[in-house]
C-alpha cells in the first residue's frame, strides 16, 4: 500500500486498464473500503467507459460482491455491455464500447427508512 495510486492511472499499455482488477484484489485482500487507494479505485472504476470485456466483467464481480444493491445500475450497465459484445458462436469479443444509458445512476441513495 506504499506505492501512489497516480502509479497505477497511466502505463504504457495503451488503452488497457487494470483498475477493476487492481480494486478486486484489494477487495480480497480485505483492504478497508474506506481506505483512500480503494476509495480512489472505486471512484474511477464507476467513472470510466466501459470498454473491454475482461476489466468489465470483473467490475461487476467486484461491484455484486463489494454491495450489489448500492451498485446495480453499474452492474447493469456492466451486464448489458457483455451481453452487447457476446458473439453469435456464444464467444466475447475482446470489446467494443457500446452506448449506455446515461440516465441510470451507478450507485443508489441511502434510504431513510
Amino acid at each position: 500500500m506504499k506505492q501512489k495510486y497516480d502509479v497505477w492511472k497511466y502505463h504504457d499499455w495503451g488503452d488497457v486498464r487494470h483498475h477493476d482488477l487492481v480494486l478486486y484484489t484489494l477487495h480480497h485482500a480485505g483492504v478497508d473500503p474506506q481506505h483512500k487507494v480503494y476509495q480512489e479505485l472505486l471512484k474511477f472504476v464507476l467513472e470510466a467507459p466501459l470498454e473491454r470485456t475482461y476489466c468489465v466483467s470483473v467490475q461487476a464481480m467486484v461491484l455484486s460482491e463489494v454491495d450489489p444493491v448500492k451498485y446495480q445500475g453499474r452492474i447493469k450497465q456492466c451486464c448489458q455491455f457483455l451481453v452487447d459484445n457476446q458473439c453469435k458462436n456464444g464467444q466475447w469479443l475482446y470489446g467494443k464500447e457500446v452506448p449506455q444509458d446515461k440516465d441510470v445512476p451507478t450507485t443508489t441513495t441511502q434510504r431513510d427508512d
